[in-house]
């Protein structure tokens, strides 16, 4: 488990002390991480090509 500290006002607080999060409410979070990381990645995909396709029409100007 990694454990990740915030400074608030000067003052560092653990996050672990916030927040007491269940496996589920973790796993749901992961789960939610992955489908945006995957529809980042297929936006990212199809962004690259757009510019590879936009550079060969500059050359052919």
């Amino acid at each position: 488990m990694c454990f990740m500290a915030i400074k608030h006002n000067n003052e560092v607080i653990s996050l672990d002390d916030e927040f007491d999060l269940s496996y589920d409410e973790l796993h749901d979070a992961f789960e939610s991480l992955c489908n945006e990381f995957k529809t980042l990645g297929y936006k990212y995909s199809s962004l690259k090509k757009s510019h590879a396709c936009l550079l060969v029409e500059k050359d052919a100007l």
